[in-house]
C-alpha cells in the first residue's frame, strides 16, 4: 500500500512538472521568436529559389502550379551520395590499415630503438 501511495504521488509530480514545463517553454519559445523577428514566420516565409522540379496539380489543395521532385532522382542522389560515402570509409580504413603496418615495420627494422618514444603517438596495433 505504501509503494501504491509513492508511485501515485510520483506520477501527479510529473504530470504537474510536465505542465508547468510545457507552459514555460512556450512562452520562452514565443519570446525568443519575437526578439529575433521570427513571429508568423510560416505565413511570411518564401519558396525556395533554388528549388526545381515538375508542375503537378497538388493532391492536398488542388494547386495547378506546385513544384513537386520526383522520388526516383531523390533516391538517385541519395544512393550516389551513400556511394561516395562507402568509397571514403573504405578509403580511411586502408589508410588506418596502412599506418599500422608502417608502425610494426618501424618497430621490427634498426629504426625501432631510436623512434621508441615517438612510437607511443601512433596508433596501436591491438586494433587489428
Amino acid at each position: 500500500m505504501y509503494i501504491i501511495g509513492i508511485n501515485a504521488g510520483y506520477s501527479i509530480i510529473v504530470v504537474v512538472w510536465s505542465l508547468i514545463f510545457v507552459s514555460s517553454w512556450a512562452a520562452r519559445e514565443h519570446k525568443m521568436a519575437f526578439q529575433w523577428g521570427q513571429l508568423d514566420y510560416e505565413m511570411t516565409e518564401n519558396k525556395l529559389q533554388g528549388f526545381y522540379g515538375n508542375q503537378r496539380r497538388s493532391p492536398t489543395d488542388d494547386n495547378l502550379h506546385e513544384l513537386h521532385y520526383p522520388i526516383w532522382r531523390r533516391i538517385a542522389k541519395t544512393t550516389f551520395s551513400g556511394f561516395i560515402s562507402l568509397l571514403i570509409l573504405a578509403a580511411l580504413i586502408v589508410v588506418v590499415v596502412m599506418l599500422l603496418i608502417f608502425r610494426n615495420w618501424i618497430i621490427q627494422t634498426k629504426w625501432g630503438d631510436s623512434l621508441n618514444e615517438y612510437l607511443i603517438l601512433l596508433p596501436s596495433n591491438n586494433l587489428i
